[in-house]
């Protein structure tokens, strides 16, 4: 009795490093007030809906460096105040609309540092709570239209770095309200063409008041001089991070002045 008793009021449980490779259904549902679930540095290979039943009261679920490759559809959907979900460094090779269903409140989605090649159309636009989504350390060489089109009235910041993007199409940012805030590319082999001018022209729409600013902010690497774009003069695209301000001005903190981690930090919506 006690020790259901103890279960019931953690609010924050660490299971790191424990060579975890399976969840049972319900074996965690004693924790109905936790807030923040580290399951850091473990072996699981999937994520199920069934894995999370009793934990309603969720708001930070840590995933990263697992061997996670599958999701299921609506695997989430018991979370119904988790606003961070952090899988990054897994072996994802996909993502997909139907992973984040009933994710309503998710603020926050890191899916860095996986096996991921393409993004398809419309994957994120049921989270309209999204402020960040980092994708940055993949594979990923192919982005389809509607990809970002995040049905929100808050801006996004989206991390693309270090990926093998040679273009980036402007049908990719299309959402119904202009809401992309910041935009990262650092590390891309992107080819400085008509393709890309689109990003000038983002600059220049008065209509939308949107702003580009570059910032030169990573070391440059050994070696030959990185080839300027001549659409953009001064600016190597391996240091190249975009930052858009929407109509009413506001702004957050460029990324070089926050952490360039893999994963963010334990408890950013801790529990008190």
């Amino acid at each position: 009795m006690f020790h259901q008793i103890f279960l019931v009021i953690l609010k924050v449980v660490s299971l790191i490093d424990n060579k975890i490779s399976e969840i049972q259904p319900r074996a965690l549902s004693h924790l109905e007030y936790c807030r923040i679930l580290a399951l850091r540095n473990n072996v699981l290979t999937e994520v199920r809906k069934d894995m999370w039943e009793g934990l309603g009261s969720l708001q930070e679920l840590w995933l990263d460096n697992n061997e996670i490759s599958r999701i299921q559809p609506g695997a989430f959907s018991h979370l119904r105040h988790c606003a961070l979900i952090v899988l990054s460094n897994n072996k994802l090779t996909e993502v997909r609309a139907d992973m984040w269903y009933g994710a309503n409140v998710l603020d926050v989605l890191w899916l860095g540092n996986n096996y991921l090649a393409e993004i398809k159309s419309e994957t994120f636009t049921q989270l309209e709570n999204l402020h960040e989504l980092i994708l940055s350390q993949n594979r990923i060489f192919h982005i389809e239209a509607n990809s970002f089109s995040i049905q929100n009235q808050h801006p996004v910041r989206i991390d693309l770095d270090r990926n093998e993007l040679t273009t980036l199409s402007e049908t990719a940012f299309r959402p119904q309200h202009p809401a992309v805030l910041q935009l990262s590319l650092g590390g891309n082999p992107l080819h400085c063409d008509a393709r890309l001018m689109w990003l000038k022209h983002w600059e220049h729409n008065k209509l939308l008041r949107w702003k580009l600013k570059f910032f030169n902010h990573m070391p440059r690497r050994s070696g030959p001089a990185e080839p300027e774009c001549a659409n953009f003069p001064g600016v190597a695209w391996s240091e190249v991070q975009l930052e858009v301000a929407t109509q009413d001005g506001k702004k957050n903190l460029p990324w070089f002045l926050m952490t360039s981690s893999s994963s963010p930090t334990t408890g950013k919506y801790g529990a008190s």
